[in-house]
């Protein structure tokens, strides 16, 4: 066979082994980031569990640390870019009778785009949010009834 053949061969088997690789190593990623998911998951439920038992006769105050613990969990996981925060959504061109600007009643968690904006005020960990870079707005429930 001549060299140039076995060259091509050789190339050939080399990109085969490549691409398994690839398949190989994204197979294993995706394995570790269930792991990593689930690990997560029941980090989650064993805080949500200790908030129920500490405070079982304190609703409101469960319902608070449920809203925290899930904020918490949400920012953990979610890229830079993207935050999750308590407050209101700044509604723009919607005025009060006396021109003050109208905001949103008070929601639990609202994810929106931290990359391109910041928060239009924030004390004490309650955020006053743009409406466009709002993402999605989560009421968030300790029971179903």
């Amino acid at each position: 066979m001549p060299t140039d053949q076995v060259n091509e061969l050789l190339t050939e088997k080399s990109k085969i082994g490549d691409v398994f690789q690839l398949w190989y190593n994204m197979k294993k990623n995706n394995i570790m980031f269930q792991e990593f998911y689930k690990h997560k998951a029941r980090e989650f439920r064993e805080r949500v569990t200790s908030a129920q038992q500490l405070f079982s006769k304190h609703k409101v105050s469960i319902g608070l640390i449920g809203e925290a613990i899930l904020r918490d969990f949400l920012n953990e996981i979610l890229p830079l870019k993207v935050r999750a925060t308590q407050g209101f959504i700044y509604l723009p061109g919607c005025f009060y009778n006396n021109y003050t600007p109208r905001l949103s009643s008070q929601c639990d968690i609202i994810i929106y785009n931290a990359k391109d904006y910041a928060p239009l005020y924030s004390y004490s960990g309650v955020d006053v949010i743009q409406a466009e870079a709002v993402f999605a707005v989560v009421e968030v429930k300790t029971s179903i009834s």
